[in-house]
């Protein structure tokens, strides 16, 4: 999939972020790991990412803000 039409962000979360975080989960299910503990493992490595890519101030309040607009727009999932 190399469509230049794409935005750049898109094109490097679909073609380089996705296949990575893919074989990631596979590895992942290999050494046991639960769907909980795959998704935290997920989060703490994006979170180390922010930091090394933003520093730590930047990476919290942009991890702040992710937080608030799920909290105020995501609905509940169904019970």
């Amino acid at each position: 999939m190399n469509d230049d039409s794409l935005p750049l962000a898109r094109r490097i979360s679909t073609e380089v972020f996705l296949p990575a975080l893919q074989r990631a989960a596979g590895e992942a299910q290999t050494l046991g790991g639960s769907a909980e503990e795959m998704i935290s493992g997920a989060m703490n490595a994006f979170g180390d990412m922010l930091v090394i890519l933003a520093g730590k101030q930047a990476a919290v309040v942009l991890l702040r803000g992710l937080a608030e607009h799920l909290e105020a727009n995501t609905p509940d999932p169904l019970p």
